[in-house]
């Protein structure tokens, strides 16, 4: 074996090297995230929200809001102190991914999904786009890009724009977006004929 042939040999075996450590510690990342994060995130759901809209993220509608209780006494303070308990709680998951260097998984782009969602449900819009454009970002540099996650937030920027900014244009395009994404026949269909009636209202002259 040659000089030239042992040095390409070994710059190979340390490229292959590189790429598998690189993989391992992904993977490891992504693991002890979902260790750490999922299972507070899911038992917070099945505490707060209402069983029939266990399957929201299925049918494309927004997330449920909190089950409170049947005394109308201050229910509308105890609305609003759900929803900003629910920021600063996704708030805290973000700061715990950015310090462990998890900012480029799923949860921390479903973690910037739901402020996002959070700040809709408040009331501040212009909040509530910066951070599903946040989200947008990093599904868009992870594995997990136009995947049935990434559907959810397509859902939650066609509500924005329908709902709260009055913007049927875009929200079009992010109905489109979702419903390549769609898997239910029924969901497809009713998603083409929402599309068909908001191209019409279309003014072009959205900012």
């Amino acid at each position: 074996m040659n000089l030239k042939h042992a040095v390409f040999l070994c710059c190979w075996y340390l490229l292959v090297l590189a790429v598998s450590a690189k993989e391992v510690l992904y993977k490891t990342h992504v693991q002890v995230g979902k260790n750490e994060i999922q299972g507070s995130e899911i038992s917070k759901e099945k505490i707060n929200y209402h069983p029939r809209e266990e399957n929201w993220q299925d049918s494309g509608r927004e997330e449920p809001e909190p089950v409170l209780d049947d005394d109308p006494k201050g229910k509308e303070n105890t609305i609003e102190n759900e929803k900003l308990k629910s920021l600063e709680y996704y708030f805290h998951i973000k700061s715990n991914l950015e310090e462990r260097d998890y900012e480029w998984t799923l949860y921390y782009a479903t973690t910037l999904r739901k402020i996002g969602l959070s700040y809709q449900r408040l009331g501040e819009f212009s909040k509530a786009l910066d951070f599903y454009n946040y989200s947008q970002v990093v599904f868009r540099q992870i594995k997990y890009y136009e995947s049935e996650y990434h559907k959810v937030l397509y859902y939650n920027f066609y509500s924005l724009y329908r709902k709260d900014l009055q913007k049927p244009c875009k929200a079009a395009y992010w109905l489109q977006k979702a419903n390549l994404l769609e898997t239910l026949t029924t969901r497809q269909t009713e998603n083409l004929e929402n599309i068909k009636k908001m191209q019409n209202q279309c003014s072009g002259k959205e900012g």
